[in-house]
Protein backbone atom coordinates (compact mmCIF):
# COMPACT_ATOMS: atom_id res chain seq x y z
CA UNK A 1 0.00 0.00 0.00
CA UNK A 2 1.18 3.26 -0.84
CA UNK A 3 1.95 6.22 1.20
CA UNK A 4 1.96 9.95 0.81
CA UNK A 5 1.86 13.50 2.75
CA UNK A 6 0.11 16.28 2.35
CA UNK A 7 0.16 19.58 4.77
CA UNK A 8 -3.89 19.83 4.55
CA UNK A 9 -6.48 17.27 3.44
CA UNK A 10 -9.83 18.63 2.49
CA UNK A 11 -12.51 15.80 2.27
CA UNK A 12 -15.39 17.17 0.25
CA UNK A 13 -15.62 19.21 -2.73
CA UNK A 14 -18.67 20.87 -1.97
CA UNK A 15 -19.50 24.36 -0.70
CA UNK A 16 -17.88 24.19 2.87
CA UNK A 17 -14.73 22.27 1.16
CA UNK A 18 -14.01 24.48 -1.56
CA UNK A 19 -14.44 27.66 0.73
CA UNK A 20 -12.15 26.37 2.68
CA UNK A 21 -9.91 25.74 0.03
CA UNK A 22 -10.01 28.54 -1.60
CA UNK A 23 -8.57 30.71 1.37
CA UNK A 24 -6.11 27.89 2.36
CA UNK A 25 -4.51 28.45 -1.20
CA UNK A 26 -4.62 31.98 -1.30
CA UNK A 27 -2.68 31.69 2.15
CA UNK A 28 0.15 29.13 0.33
CA UNK A 29 -0.57 26.09 2.30
CA UNK A 30 -0.32 23.20 0.09
CA UNK A 31 -3.80 21.27 0.16
CA UNK A 32 -5.13 17.79 -1.38
CA UNK A 33 -9.09 18.21 -1.84
CA UNK A 34 -10.41 14.52 -1.65
CA UNK A 35 -14.15 13.97 -3.27
CA UNK A 36 -15.70 11.03 -4.08
CA UNK A 37 -17.23 12.19 -7.13
CA UNK A 38 -21.23 10.86 -6.76
CA UNK A 39 -23.62 11.96 -8.76
CA UNK A 40 -25.50 14.79 -7.51
CA UNK A 41 -29.14 15.06 -7.72
CA UNK A 42 -31.18 17.90 -10.01
CA UNK A 43 -31.97 20.39 -7.66
CA UNK A 44 -33.00 23.88 -7.60
CA UNK A 45 -31.33 25.82 -3.45
CA UNK A 46 -32.24 29.38 -2.86
CA UNK A 47 -29.44 31.83 -1.63
CA UNK A 48 -30.23 35.22 0.39
CA UNK A 49 -28.73 38.25 -1.18
CA UNK A 50 -26.92 38.59 2.45
CA UNK A 51 -25.21 35.44 1.10
CA UNK A 52 -23.50 37.31 -1.77
CA UNK A 53 -21.14 40.08 0.04
CA UNK A 54 -20.04 36.01 1.97
CA UNK A 55 -19.47 34.44 -1.61
CA UNK A 56 -17.50 37.56 -2.62
CA UNK A 57 -15.18 38.20 0.42
CA UNK A 58 -14.24 34.12 -0.34
CA UNK A 59 -13.30 34.12 -3.73
CA UNK A 60 -16.51 32.42 -5.12
CA UNK A 61 -18.69 35.41 -6.13
CA UNK A 62 -17.96 33.82 -10.07
CA UNK A 63 -19.15 30.63 -9.28
CA UNK A 64 -22.58 31.59 -7.41
CA UNK A 65 -23.51 33.53 -10.46
CA UNK A 66 -22.28 30.89 -12.97
CA UNK A 67 -24.83 28.72 -11.33
CA UNK A 68 -27.29 31.65 -10.74
CA UNK A 69 -30.91 29.92 -12.80
CA UNK A 70 -32.61 33.59 -11.91
CA UNK A 71 -34.09 35.57 -8.82
CA UNK A 72 -37.00 34.69 -7.72
CA UNK A 73 -39.68 36.69 -8.27
CA UNK A 74 -42.24 36.33 -5.76
CA UNK A 75 -42.52 33.63 -2.51
CA UNK A 76 -46.17 31.66 -2.19
CA UNK A 77 -46.67 30.40 1.17
CA UNK A 78 -49.20 27.84 2.82
CA UNK A 79 -47.56 28.29 6.02
CA UNK A 80 -50.11 30.02 8.16
CA UNK A 81 -53.68 30.05 8.71
CA UNK A 82 -54.03 32.17 5.28
CA UNK A 83 -52.11 32.18 1.88
CA UNK A 84 -49.22 34.40 1.61
CA UNK A 85 -47.70 36.44 -1.38
CA UNK A 86 -44.33 38.16 -1.10
CA UNK A 87 -43.72 39.74 -4.01
CA UNK A 88 -39.71 40.33 -4.09
CA UNK A 89 -38.09 43.53 -4.96
CA UNK A 90 -33.86 44.23 -5.10
CA UNK A 91 -33.69 41.74 -2.41
CA UNK A 92 -34.96 38.77 -4.41
CA UNK A 93 -32.94 35.50 -3.76
CA UNK A 94 -31.18 33.92 -6.28
CA UNK A 95 -32.05 30.26 -7.92
CA UNK A 96 -28.82 28.22 -8.13
CA UNK A 97 -28.77 24.67 -9.86
CA UNK A 98 -27.30 22.00 -7.85
CA UNK A 99 -25.30 21.02 -10.20
CA UNK A 100 -23.69 23.89 -11.98
CA UNK A 101 -22.77 25.09 -8.46
CA UNK A 102 -20.76 22.21 -8.04
CA UNK A 103 -19.18 22.28 -11.19
CA UNK A 104 -18.39 26.08 -10.87
CA UNK A 105 -16.98 25.83 -7.28
CA UNK A 106 -14.99 22.93 -8.48
CA UNK A 107 -13.01 25.17 -11.02
CA UNK A 108 -13.02 28.20 -8.82
CA UNK A 109 -9.80 27.22 -6.98
CA UNK A 110 -6.79 25.72 -8.56
CA UNK A 111 -3.02 24.96 -7.58
CA UNK A 112 -4.40 22.12 -5.51
CA UNK A 113 -3.89 18.15 -5.84
CA UNK A 114 -7.18 16.64 -6.50
CA UNK A 115 -8.26 13.12 -5.95
CA UNK A 116 -11.36 11.50 -6.80
CA UNK A 117 -12.09 8.47 -4.44
CA UNK A 118 -13.61 7.50 -1.71
CA UNK A 119 -12.00 8.49 1.89
CA UNK A 120 -11.97 6.68 4.93
CA UNK A 121 -10.22 8.17 8.09
CA UNK A 122 -7.61 6.30 10.53
CA UNK A 123 -6.16 6.91 13.26
CA UNK A 124 -3.13 8.93 13.95
CA UNK A 125 0.06 7.92 13.50
CA UNK A 126 2.82 9.70 15.11
CA UNK A 127 0.23 12.58 16.39
CA UNK A 128 -0.91 13.04 12.59
CA UNK A 129 -3.92 12.15 10.87
CA UNK A 130 -4.48 9.51 8.29
CA UNK A 131 -6.91 8.97 5.57
CA UNK A 132 -7.50 6.01 3.54
CA UNK A 133 -7.67 6.88 -0.40
CA UNK A 134 -7.96 3.90 -2.56
CA UNK A 135 -4.88 1.79 -2.14
CA UNK A 136 -3.45 5.13 -0.67
CA UNK A 137 -2.71 6.34 3.12
CA UNK A 138 -2.67 9.80 3.16
CA UNK A 139 -0.87 11.70 6.15
CA UNK A 140 -1.56 14.88 6.89
CA UNK A 141 -0.94 18.08 9.26
CA UNK A 142 -4.82 18.48 9.81
CA UNK A 143 -7.42 16.59 7.51
CA UNK A 144 -10.69 19.01 7.30
CA UNK A 145 -13.79 16.48 7.60
CA UNK A 146 -16.33 18.56 4.92
CA UNK A 147 -18.37 15.95 3.42
CA UNK A 148 -22.36 16.34 2.94
CA UNK A 149 -24.90 15.21 5.10
CA UNK A 150 -25.36 12.02 3.63
CA UNK A 151 -22.84 10.44 6.17
CA UNK A 152 -25.71 11.13 9.26
CA UNK A 153 -28.03 9.17 7.48
CA UNK A 154 -28.24 6.94 10.30
CA UNK A 155 -29.06 9.64 12.36
CA UNK A 156 -31.72 11.22 10.28
CA UNK A 157 -35.44 11.37 11.69
CA UNK A 158 -36.40 13.60 9.09
CA UNK A 159 -35.57 13.44 5.16
CA UNK A 160 -36.37 15.32 2.16
CA UNK A 161 -37.39 13.43 -1.17
CA UNK A 162 -36.64 15.80 -4.51
CA UNK A 163 -38.96 15.91 -7.40
CA UNK A 164 -38.79 17.67 -10.43
CA UNK A 165 -41.81 18.31 -12.94
CA UNK A 166 -42.18 20.52 -15.70
CA UNK A 167 -45.60 22.66 -16.64
CA UNK A 168 -46.96 23.49 -19.86
CA UNK A 169 -47.01 27.45 -19.31
CA UNK A 170 -44.19 28.82 -18.35
CA UNK A 171 -44.08 31.14 -15.37
CA UNK A 172 -42.25 34.09 -12.96
CA UNK A 173 -39.16 32.38 -11.08
CA UNK A 174 -40.96 31.56 -8.14
CA UNK A 175 -40.42 30.16 -4.69
CA UNK A 176 -43.61 27.69 -2.82
CA UNK A 177 -43.49 27.19 0.72
CA UNK A 178 -46.02 24.83 1.96
CA UNK A 179 -47.14 22.98 5.49
CA UNK A 180 -48.53 19.38 4.97
CA UNK A 181 -50.47 17.19 7.27
CA UNK A 182 -47.03 15.12 7.36
CA UNK A 183 -44.36 17.59 6.65
CA UNK A 184 -43.37 20.10 4.56
CA UNK A 185 -42.56 21.19 0.62
CA UNK A 186 -40.22 23.58 -0.75
CA UNK A 187 -40.18 24.51 -4.48
CA UNK A 188 -39.01 26.20 -7.28
CA UNK A 189 -39.96 27.46 -10.62
CA UNK A 190 -38.10 28.23 -13.43
CA UNK A 191 -38.48 30.12 -16.50
CA UNK A 192 -38.73 27.44 -18.59
CA UNK A 193 -41.19 25.86 -17.33
CA UNK A 194 -39.36 23.44 -14.95
CA UNK A 195 -40.41 22.39 -11.36
CA UNK A 196 -37.98 21.66 -8.23
CA UNK A 197 -38.57 21.09 -5.33
CA UNK A 198 -37.69 18.91 -2.12
CA UNK A 199 -40.80 16.81 0.33
CA UNK A 200 -39.82 16.73 3.57
CA UNK A 201 -41.52 14.23 5.25
CA UNK A 202 -40.76 11.24 8.68
CA UNK A 203 -37.78 9.34 7.64
CA UNK A 204 -40.27 6.22 8.93
CA UNK A 205 -42.42 7.13 5.55
CA UNK A 206 -40.46 6.66 3.12
CA UNK A 207 -38.39 3.30 4.34
CA UNK A 208 -38.13 0.32 2.14
CA UNK A 209 -40.34 2.48 -0.92
CA UNK A 210 -38.81 1.77 -4.01
CA UNK A 211 -38.79 4.34 -7.14
CA UNK A 212 -42.57 3.58 -8.16
CA UNK A 213 -43.62 3.93 -4.57
CA UNK A 214 -42.40 7.45 -4.16
CA UNK A 215 -43.71 8.39 -7.21
CA UNK A 216 -47.49 7.18 -5.92
CA UNK A 217 -46.16 8.95 -2.87
CA UNK A 218 -45.00 12.19 -4.56
CA UNK A 219 -49.03 12.04 -6.07
CA UNK A 220 -50.77 11.32 -3.26
CA UNK A 221 -49.30 14.47 -1.52
CA UNK A 222 -48.64 17.18 -4.43
CA UNK A 223 -51.54 16.40 -6.23
CA UNK A 224 -53.60 18.61 -5.25
CA UNK A 225 -50.69 21.21 -5.33
CA UNK A 226 -49.56 20.82 -8.96
CA UNK A 227 -52.49 19.42 -10.68
CA UNK A 228 -51.77 17.43 -13.86
CA UNK A 229 -48.11 17.79 -13.82
CA UNK A 230 -46.08 15.30 -14.16
CA UNK A 231 -43.79 14.76 -10.82
CA UNK A 232 -40.94 12.72 -11.10
CA UNK A 233 -38.74 11.13 -7.91
CA UNK A 234 -35.51 11.78 -6.74
CA UNK A 235 -32.71 10.91 -4.47
CA UNK A 236 -33.86 10.94 -0.71
CA UNK A 237 -31.46 13.16 1.75
CA UNK A 238 -31.16 13.31 5.45
CA UNK A 239 -33.07 16.87 6.19
CA UNK A 240 -33.68 17.08 10.13
CA UNK A 241 -31.16 19.21 12.20
CA UNK A 242 -27.98 17.58 13.54
CA UNK A 243 -24.77 18.39 15.15
CA UNK A 244 -21.65 17.29 16.46
CA UNK A 245 -20.48 17.37 19.80
CA UNK A 246 -17.27 18.94 18.98
CA UNK A 247 -15.81 20.25 15.63
CA UNK A 248 -12.66 18.87 16.96
CA UNK A 249 -13.10 15.36 15.91
CA UNK A 250 -9.02 14.73 16.93
CA UNK A 251 -5.47 15.34 16.64
CA UNK A 252 -6.01 17.45 13.58
CA UNK A 253 -8.97 16.40 12.49
CA UNK A 254 -11.53 18.88 12.36
CA UNK A 255 -15.29 18.98 10.92
CA UNK A 256 -16.81 22.09 8.98
CA UNK A 257 -19.84 22.54 7.17
CA UNK A 258 -22.88 19.49 7.09
CA UNK A 259 -20.20 16.96 8.70
CA UNK A 260 -20.18 19.58 11.99
CA UNK A 261 -23.90 20.56 11.90
CA UNK A 262 -26.39 20.83 9.00
CA UNK A 263 -29.67 22.67 9.23
CA UNK A 264 -33.16 21.83 8.95
CA UNK A 265 -33.99 23.46 5.28
CA UNK A 266 -37.51 24.23 7.02
CA UNK A 267 -35.11 26.94 8.58
CA UNK A 268 -33.37 28.01 5.35
CA UNK A 269 -29.82 29.42 4.62
CA UNK A 270 -27.29 26.35 4.68
CA UNK A 271 -25.79 27.63 2.15
CA UNK A 272 -24.63 30.57 3.82
CA UNK A 273 -23.55 28.45 7.17
CA UNK A 274 -21.60 26.28 4.68
CA UNK A 275 -19.79 28.83 2.87
CA UNK A 276 -19.48 30.35 6.15
CA UNK A 277 -18.07 27.71 7.77
CA UNK A 278 -15.34 26.67 5.45
CA UNK A 279 -13.88 30.51 5.72
CA UNK A 280 -13.26 30.48 9.03
CA UNK A 281 -11.74 27.10 8.69
CA UNK A 282 -9.37 27.99 6.68
CA UNK A 283 -8.35 31.03 8.84
CA UNK A 284 -8.13 28.57 11.91
CA UNK A 285 -6.14 25.91 9.86
CA UNK A 286 -3.91 28.83 9.34
CA UNK A 287 -3.53 29.69 12.72
CA UNK A 288 -2.87 26.37 13.83
CA UNK A 289 0.30 25.79 11.06
CA UNK A 290 1.61 28.96 12.27
CA UNK A 291 4.42 28.62 14.59
CA UNK A 292 3.93 32.18 16.10
CA UNK A 293 0.29 31.81 16.94
CA UNK A 294 -1.55 30.23 19.90
CA UNK A 295 -3.14 26.90 18.50
CA UNK A 296 -5.46 26.59 21.26
CA UNK A 297 -7.06 30.05 20.64
CA UNK A 298 -7.77 28.17 17.01
CA UNK A 299 -9.53 25.39 18.56
CA UNK A 300 -11.27 27.18 21.10
CA UNK A 301 -12.63 29.96 17.79
CA UNK A 302 -13.39 26.51 15.86
CA UNK A 303 -15.95 25.35 19.16
CA UNK A 304 -17.38 28.87 19.85
CA UNK A 305 -18.78 29.08 16.43
CA UNK A 306 -19.83 25.79 15.95
CA UNK A 307 -21.94 26.30 19.18
CA UNK A 308 -23.29 29.71 18.15
CA UNK A 309 -23.90 28.42 14.97
CA UNK A 310 -25.79 25.54 16.31
CA UNK A 311 -27.85 27.76 18.76
CA UNK A 312 -28.87 29.75 15.63
CA UNK A 313 -29.75 26.76 13.87
CA UNK A 314 -32.11 25.60 16.58
CA UNK A 315 -33.69 29.41 17.55
CA UNK A 316 -34.39 29.01 13.69
CA UNK A 317 -35.95 25.90 13.23
CA UNK A 318 -38.14 26.47 16.34
CA UNK A 319 -39.45 29.77 14.81
CA UNK A 320 -40.39 27.95 11.44
CA UNK A 321 -42.19 25.26 12.97
CA UNK A 322 -44.01 27.99 15.48
CA UNK A 323 -44.72 30.07 12.67
CA UNK A 324 -46.81 26.59 10.68
CA UNK A 325 -50.50 27.60 11.98
CA UNK A 326 -52.27 26.18 9.07
CA UNK A 327 -52.01 22.76 10.47
CA UNK A 328 -52.74 20.84 13.85
CA UNK A 329 -51.10 17.36 13.22
CA UNK A 330 -48.94 14.94 15.33
CA UNK A 331 -45.79 15.69 13.14
CA UNK A 332 -45.96 19.63 13.76
CA UNK A 333 -46.42 18.87 17.40
CA UNK A 334 -43.83 16.40 17.98
CA UNK A 335 -41.59 17.78 15.47
CA UNK A 336 -41.54 21.37 16.85
CA UNK A 337 -38.20 22.28 19.03
CA UNK A 338 -38.44 24.75 21.64
CA UNK A 339 -38.49 28.56 21.44
CA UNK A 340 -36.28 30.92 22.21
CA UNK A 341 -36.67 31.94 25.46
CA UNK A 342 -38.62 36.12 25.58
CA UNK A 343 -36.39 39.17 26.67
CA UNK A 344 -36.45 40.01 30.11
CA UNK A 345 -38.42 43.32 31.28
CA UNK A 346 -36.38 46.12 32.04
CA UNK A 347 -35.46 46.44 35.73
CA UNK A 348 -36.42 49.42 37.99
CA UNK A 349 -35.32 52.98 36.40
CA UNK A 350 -34.23 53.80 40.25
CA UNK A 351 -31.82 50.43 41.05
CA UNK A 352 -28.07 51.15 40.75
CA UNK A 353 -27.14 48.07 38.48
CA UNK A 354 -23.64 46.13 37.91
CA UNK A 355 -22.39 44.31 35.34
CA UNK A 356 -22.17 41.00 36.44
CA UNK A 357 -20.31 39.36 33.63
CA UNK A 358 -16.74 38.79 34.27
CA UNK A 359 -14.09 39.64 31.41
CA UNK A 360 -11.65 36.57 29.78
CA UNK A 361 -9.63 35.66 27.46
CA UNK A 362 -11.72 34.69 24.02
CA UNK A 363 -10.82 33.85 20.60
CA UNK A 364 -11.03 36.63 17.95
CA UNK A 365 -10.90 36.51 14.22
CA UNK A 366 -8.80 39.16 12.27
CA UNK A 367 -8.23 38.83 8.61
CA UNK A 368 -5.94 35.78 8.79
CA UNK A 369 -5.50 34.41 11.87
CA UNK A 370 -7.18 33.73 15.28
CA UNK A 371 -5.64 35.61 18.47
CA UNK A 372 -6.98 35.71 22.12
CA UNK A 373 -8.74 38.95 23.01
CA UNK A 374 -10.66 40.03 26.69
CA UNK A 375 -14.22 39.24 26.22
CA UNK A 376 -17.17 39.38 28.45
CA UNK A 377 -18.71 36.23 29.75
CA UNK A 378 -22.61 36.29 28.69
CA UNK A 379 -23.75 33.31 31.05
CA UNK A 380 -27.22 32.81 29.60
CA UNK A 381 -26.25 32.11 25.82
CA UNK A 382 -22.49 30.18 27.25
CA UNK A 383 -20.50 32.91 25.01
CA UNK A 384 -17.40 35.19 25.71
CA UNK A 385 -17.78 38.47 23.21
CA UNK A 386 -14.85 40.89 22.65
CA UNK A 387 -17.38 43.04 21.91
CA UNK A 388 -20.84 44.74 21.31
CA UNK A 389 -21.56 47.12 18.83
CA UNK A 390 -18.55 49.31 18.42
CA UNK A 391 -17.15 48.91 21.79
CA UNK A 392 -15.09 46.20 22.98
CA UNK A 393 -15.63 44.48 26.40
CA UNK A 394 -12.87 45.96 28.53
CA UNK A 395 -14.05 49.86 27.08
CA UNK A 396 -17.67 48.59 27.95
CA UNK A 397 -17.04 47.45 31.15
CA UNK A 398 -15.15 50.93 31.85
CA UNK A 399 -18.35 52.79 30.81
CA UNK A 400 -20.02 50.43 33.03
CA UNK A 401 -18.24 51.73 35.98
CA UNK A 402 -19.13 52.47 38.81
CA UNK A 403 -23.07 50.97 39.49
CA UNK A 404 -25.94 53.46 38.86
CA UNK A 405 -29.69 53.16 37.67
CA UNK A 406 -30.28 51.90 34.12
CA UNK A 407 -30.81 56.06 33.25
CA UNK A 408 -27.42 56.95 33.81
CA UNK A 409 -25.35 53.54 32.43
CA UNK A 410 -28.07 55.07 29.36
CA UNK A 411 -26.70 57.89 29.39
CA UNK A 412 -23.10 57.35 29.50
CA UNK A 413 -23.33 54.60 26.15
CA UNK A 414 -25.16 57.27 24.36
CA UNK A 415 -22.82 59.80 24.80
CA UNK A 416 -20.06 57.26 23.39
CA UNK A 417 -22.01 55.32 20.45
CA UNK A 418 -25.51 56.93 20.25
CA UNK A 419 -29.24 56.18 21.63
CA UNK A 420 -29.97 53.34 19.27
CA UNK A 421 -26.35 51.52 19.56
CA UNK A 422 -26.89 52.34 23.58
CA UNK A 423 -30.12 50.96 23.54
CA UNK A 424 -29.66 47.38 21.83
CA UNK A 425 -26.24 46.93 23.91
CA UNK A 426 -28.05 47.57 26.85
CA UNK A 427 -30.88 44.91 26.09
CA UNK A 428 -28.12 42.14 25.12
CA UNK A 429 -26.87 42.69 28.71
CA UNK A 430 -30.41 42.69 29.92
CA UNK A 431 -30.97 39.24 27.97
CA UNK A 432 -28.04 37.89 29.40
CA UNK A 433 -28.04 38.57 32.74
CA UNK A 434 -25.33 40.51 32.94
CA UNK A 435 -26.82 43.48 34.38
CA UNK A 436 -27.87 42.60 38.23
CA UNK A 437 -29.34 44.87 40.94
CA UNK A 438 -27.56 45.92 44.13
CA UNK A 439 -29.02 45.76 47.16
CA UNK A 440 -28.60 48.43 49.98
CA UNK A 441 -26.01 46.99 51.16
CA UNK A 442 -24.15 46.75 48.25
CA UNK A 443 -25.00 50.32 47.31
CA UNK A 444 -23.20 51.17 50.40
CA UNK A 445 -20.26 49.77 49.68
CA UNK A 446 -19.99 50.88 46.00
CA UNK A 447 -20.34 54.05 46.93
Amino acid sequence: MGRAETEVAILGAGPAGIAAACGLVSAGVEVTLIDAGTPLTPRVESLPQSGLALAESLGLADAIATATLGQAREMRMHWRVSPERRVFGVEAPLLLDRILLHRALGSAVTGLRRITARARILGPEGGRPRVRVGDCILTARIILDARCRAAQRSRAGLVALAFVGRQADRALPAMEIEALAAGGLWASTLPDGRVSGQLFLPAATLAGLDRQARHGLLHRHLAAIFPDMVLRPGAVAPAMLTAVDDPVAGPGLLRLGDAALARDPIASHGLIHALRSGGQAAVAVATLLDPACDPQAALAFLRDRHRRAFVAAQAATARAYADQSRLRSPFWEGEAPALPTQPQPWPSLSRPLTLAAPLRQVPVLEPDRIRWAHGLWLETSGEAVPRLGPISAPALAQLLTPPAPLTELSARLERAVGQAVAQAILRRLLDEGALASLTQPEVARSA
